[in-house]
């Protein structure tokens, strides 16, 4: 696939953040899940009161389409509009693993983009929750306790304990902030835990040919598995796309800041499986391990690659120049096959084609919030001066 140009990118970037702003005229200070509805058809949000388990998305894209605004007005705008929707996620409960990725996007992202000191001792809040979660004998953060969104996602069922359960997402969503916790403060505890965290990961989820397990229960005591399972690939043999693309994205994290040899090794061997199974448009199925090119194709997953594998500019070595260029090629495969560029349509700069939850059926084919953020964040890294 022939390369990702700036000129490219830069209206890729401004399309989507151009659906943000739209999206935050339509909801009223609620926060987007999912949108269903794909080309010319009526486009409406299903939406949450605080964000449930990806507030940080949101919040997240607001603070990227203020870094990216064309005036002074929008980007004042973009800025009070995160600054709204915080008090929303500061009243979520906190022990839970999509606490450390929140306030790693709404906290030390805003702190990034507008040196507010508060959002900076946002980000160190959303690493200390993730710290509480560690359990020292799986040496594992596990999910913890969180609502999980119901179909039309209006947060009321109750929570669910999974406090000794490991998940192969959770390698993005608690050692990026653990990590960048550390380079804040200096305090070793940060890295220790989160070195802690992938070695048992790889351990624990990444199988011989590169791809990813799901779900591990383990011991309260002992920290040792007793049984591995998947919910959200088609069986327990399975390779759920999403999980599978937050791997990498946790992987090339862990790399970049500091990480040993071996991660990018596991991470080579992951990306071997990509290529083998992502599909020859490079957005993958649900589940990799499936082999339909007819299936459900989950652009969240690709979109997720795109972002980690871009993450290894920041330390360049020739080593990894063949994963970079992947991520480039991926991102470029996400806007020319998912990114809605007609700007009559009503859903102009959505990406299209996630998955949510295949094997309940929820929003198959939909515009995700979490795969609108991780297209414009591995945007703003391509168009970053290096």
């Amino acid at each position: 696939m022939a390369g990702l140009g700036p000129a490219e990118a830069r209206a890729a970037l401004s399309l989507i953040l151009a659906r943000v702003a739209r999206t935050l005229d339509e909801l009223h200070g609620r926060f987007p899940l999912y949108c269903e509805a794909t080309g010319l058809r009526e486009a409406r949000w299903v939406t949450t009161d605080d964000g449930n388990w990806c507030a940080g998305y949101w919040i997240g894209l607001l603070w990227l389409a203020a870094k990216h605004a064309t005036s002074c007005a929008q980007r004042r705008r973009m800025v009070q509009a995160a600054y709204g929707h915080l008090p929303a996620l500061k009243r979520q409960p906190t022990g839970h693993i999509f606490a450390g990725v929140n306030w790693y996007y709404a906290g030390f992202l805003g702190f990034d983009i507008t040196g507010d000191a508060e959002l900076r001792q946002c980000g160190l809040a959303g690493a200390e929750m993730m710290l509480a979660l560690y359990d020292a004998a799986a040496q594992q953060i596990p999910i913890g306790i969180y609502t999980t969104a119901p179909p039309n996602a209006a947060s009321k069922n109750g929570p669910v304990d999974r406090r000794h359960l490991a998940a192969v997402d959770v390698v993005h969503t608690s050692v990026p902030i653990l990590l960048r916790a550390h380079g804040e403060t200096g305090k070793t505890v940060y890295r220790d835990v989160a070195k802690d965290h992938v070695r048992r990961h790889c351990e624990w989820f990444v199988r011989t040919d590169g791809s990813t397990g799901h779900l591990v229960a383990f011991a309260p005591e002992s920290g040792r598995p007793v049984r591995v399972y998947s919910t959200l690939a088609r069986d327990d043999a399975g390779c759920w796309a999403r999980g599978f693309g937050w791997h990498v994205a946790g992987m090339a994290h862990a790399y970049v800041d500091g990480g040993r040899p071996a991660d990018i090794d596991i991470l080579r061997r992951s990306m071997e499986y990509y290529r083998a199974h992502g599909g020859a448009d490079l957005i993958p199925a649900w589940d990799l391990a499936i082999g339909d090119p007819s299936a459900a194709r989950d652009a969240s997953a690709a979109a997720l690659i795109a972002y980690g594998l871009l993450l290894l500019r920041e330390r360049p070595e020739s080593q990894t120049n063949d994963l970079v260029a992947l991520g480039e090629n991926v991102l470029a495969a996400l806007l020319r096959r998912c990114l809605v560029r007609d700007t009559a349509a009503p859903n102009a700069g959505a990406v299209l084609h996630g998955c949510y939850r295949h094997p309940t059926n929820i929003a198959t084919d939909a515009e995700l919030i979490w795969t609108d953020f991780y297209v414009a964040a591995a945007l703003d890294q391509i168009l970053a001066p290096r």
